[in-house]
């Protein structure tokens, strides 16, 4: 895995009630609204545009486990990114 991209999921059930956390099993979660920016480091890669998301986050308020998705035409520009190295 890239030491620049961290992808982890998303569990969300019907009607907004989740899943426990996935690490400490704890119902004590929260939903935050986010923005981000992900992009490859490096000099090598300044040339390369950053792709924008804007994802909810599920934080686990207990352990601070951080659940989020990358909807699919954002996953296919890092697919893309990567790719074109």
């Amino acid at each position: 895995m890239s030491k620049y991209l961290l992808i982890v999921t998303f569990v969300a059930l019907e009607r907004g009630a989740f899943m426990s956390c996935f690490s400490c099993r704890s119902n004590n979660q929260a939903e935050f609204p986010t923005e981000m920016l992900i992009h490859f480091g490096g000099l090598k890669n300044l040339d390369k545009p950053g792709v924008w998301l804007f994802p909810m986050l599920l934080v686990c308020l207990d352990c601070g486990f951080l659940q989020s998705t990358v909807p699919a035409p954002k996953l296919a520009s890092l697919v893309a990114a990567k790719s074109a190295k």
